[in-house]
């Protein structure tokens, strides 16, 4: 691994931290926001962008590497 580069993993562990910290700190059901008629509860809304961003980072830095 090429210790300059490892600002390329810098969104993969961020996304691996929020799951990690998300799944630590809070569960389902415990905070939720009314928007309107909407109630929305945040512990998915905090889930579903940390995995995305980890899916998004990592399919990135897999075809990144197939590319070299």
């Amino acid at each position: 691994m090429d210790l300059n580069r490892l600002y390329e993993w810098h969104h993969f562990v961020v996304g691996i931290g929020g799951v990690v910290a998300t799944l630590h700190i809070t569960r389902p059901g415990e905070h939720s926001v009314a928007l309107g008629p909407v109630s929305v509860d945040l512990f998915y809304v905090i889930l579903i962008s940390a995995l995305a961003l980890v899916t998004l980072s990592g399919h990135t830095l897999w075809t990144m590497y197939d590319d070299r």
